[in-house]
């Protein structure tokens, strides 16, 4: 008999498309399990960014908590329409990468296959992708309530509206990232950045700094934005819009981090009534609930098997979805004059390199949180 996969964490292990960016860095959800399980996060849309697969398998700790290892020897494919095979690499730490350029298409199904070194294999069910309906309009609102990480700050909420085509069965899930401009690109805690004769930088050792609890930031040398996700599963079916429109769909709260504009990609995925369950089963029980005790263990299904021994459980789900995308100009220009940005820094005070020298820039580090390439629609 198949087990049952019990989900005890708040963080869920499925959490689709990772914000959709091309890095990922797949989140480690707490299991109640006696046995080792595979645990598959893949993710492909009609759009060359941000299709992965990453495999895992999760070991019982003894405790309530799992431990990770990658699986980096497996031999992973995607077969199309059950007759072209497309062969993916491993990049790094168990994430998988479709060759370059590769998308869905729409009417056309795709189905994950992958060979573990031991000679087990396993699939997805086929998925079929469906095109999405365009993203029609973004509002924002200026609030003072907004939540972060437990505090009201001010800042915006952000809604969509969008067509609805008649038909039951659509249902659709929401991401979103944010670019906002970064002044300082390196902070040193008790030390000062140091450039050496190379012309690489490190924050190095200062005893004068350590002892009065100093925190110096240096400016970046160049443009360079912060990236910022979404953390929330924000999914609904078409039972009562169907054929009308999604109208004025909350996708963000956005914290009021800097007195400049921003930029919110925000991204809409066309996905099937299975994985709308699914991604509503984990809402339910890691977002709705005031804490982990009130959170009810439920089984999680997913739409992988094993090949090899239909009675294994598998975790996590490959998902196929049509996308959308429109970058919002986020325009602060509403919010009250007496009201002062938060920053990113948790209210500690900017204290910009040791007053007595003229500090360093710092190279704006491209990566999953930085970029020096300034987003569509930027102003």
């Amino acid at each position: 008999m198949r087990k049952e996969i019990l989900l005890k964490g708040l963080w869920p292990l499925f959490i689709f498309a990772l914000w959709l960016s091309a890095c990922v860095d797949p989140y480690e959800a707490d299991f109640d399990i006696a046995d080792s399980i595979i645990v598959v996060d893949g993710n492909l849309t009609d759009d060359t960014e941000g299709n992965y697969v990453s495999l895992r398998e999760s070991k019982p700790s003894g405790s309530s908590t799992s431990n990770f290892s990658k699986i980096a020897d497996a031999k992973v494919e995607v077969i199309v329409n059950k007759e072209t095979s497309v062969v993916l690499s491993h990049d790094f730490d168990g994430i998988y990468k479709f060759p370059v350029g590769f998308k869905a298409e729409e009417n056309k199904s795709y189905q994950l296959k992958f060979t573990l070194s031991n000679g087990k294999t396993y699939s997805s069910q086929e998925e079929l992708l469906k095109k999405v309906s365009p993203i029609n309009e973004v509002k924002q609102r200026y609030a003072a309530d907004i939540d972060y990480f437990g505090q009201e700050v001010p800042g915006h909420r952000v809604y969509i509206s969008a067509n609805e085509p008649e038909g039951k069965g659509d249902a659709y899930y929401w991401s979103w990232r944010l670019y906002e401009k970064e002044r300082y690109c390196i902070s040193c805690n008790g030390s000062t950045y140091v450039i050496d004769e190379s012309g690489a930088g490190k924050c190095v050792y200062n005893q004068l700094a350590s002892n009065a609890g100093i925190t110096y930031d240096y400016e970046c040398d160049g443009d360079c934005w912060r990236i910022l996700y979404s953390l929330e599963l924000n999914a609904m079916n078409d039972a009562f819009v169907d054929g009308k429109s999604i109208t004025d769909r909350l996708i963000a709260e956005i914290p009021y981090y800097t007195k400049n504009g921003a930029i919110l990609e925000i991204t809409q995925h066309s996905i099937n009534n299975q994985a709308y369950r699914y991604i509503k089963l984990l809402r339910d029980q890691n977002q709705n609930s005031g804490s982990l005790a009130d959170t009810p263990s439920a089984a999680l299904n997913g739409n992988m098997s094993s090949d090899t021994d239909p009675t294994e459980s598998i975790g996590g789900y490959f998902l196929v979805s049509g996308v959308s995308k429109v970058n919002y100009y986020l325009d602060r220009s509403d919010v009250p004059s007496n009201i002062a940005a938060i920053d990113f820094v948790g209210g500690r005070q900017r204290i910009i390199g040791p007053a007595t020298l003229s500090p360093p820039l710092a190279p704006c580090e491209e990566g999953r949180f930085r970029t020096k390439s300034e987003p569509l629609n930027w102003r």
